[in-house]
């Protein structure tokens, strides 16, 4: 019979070991492709290629009948580009939140939430940012990309584009200052 102390060091390495190789190598997965949706995201914003913007959408976000014009009325309403300044404000931002779902065991939804606030660009100009951005749905593969951008100017909170992948989420949208 083991004492109870030898089956809490079992017990304790197992949980250390199941997250040094299945935790972890996740979580680092995850971060460099979050990170790397975020550069191309507002890379894109700022060189005002609206081909490689629009690629990031869902398909779900992309049968909006008003989905080009959107596309369109992002580009004209943020004004210049952005800066180093900028660029270390979208950096400090790593989710606002995430959601995720398992099914048996197995992820089947992972959805971030990123809330971007005074993004300055060189114009002087400053614009709050924000973005669903699904990686896995397995219940609903249209939703995978971007399904929810809008986009506010700080100066003017009646000056904002929405673009979602249900009408719901834009309805719900009150630009928050």
């Amino acid at each position: 019979m083991q004492k109870p102390k030898r089956k809490k060091s079992i017990a304790l390495l197992i949980v250390i070991t199941v997250i040094i190789y299945f935790v972890f190598p996740l979580y680092f997965m995850f971060s460099k492709q979050n990170i790397k949706m975020k550069d191309k995201l507002f890379t894109y914003l700022s060189e005002k290629d609206t081909k490689r913007f629009t690629d990031m959408f869902s398909p779900s976000a992309k049968t909006d009948t008003d989905f080009d014009k959107n596309i369109s009325e992002i580009f004209n309403l943020v004004d210049g580009e952005l800066t180093d300044e900028s660029w270390r404000y979208i950096h400090r931002t790593i989710y606002s939140s995430e959601s995720y779902d398992f099914d048996y065991g197995r992820l089947s939804k992972l959805e971030w939430v990123y809330t971007f606030i005074n993004i300055p660009t060189d114009t002087g100009k400053k614009y709050n940012f924000y973005v669903r951005y699904t990686v896995i749905n397995d219940s609903t593969p249209k939703d995978k990309g971007v399904n929810y951008f809008a986009a506010v100017c700080t100066d003017d909170s009646d000056d904002y584009v929405v673009i979602a992948s249900d009408e719901i989420s834009k309805k719900l949208f009150q630009p928050n200052m």
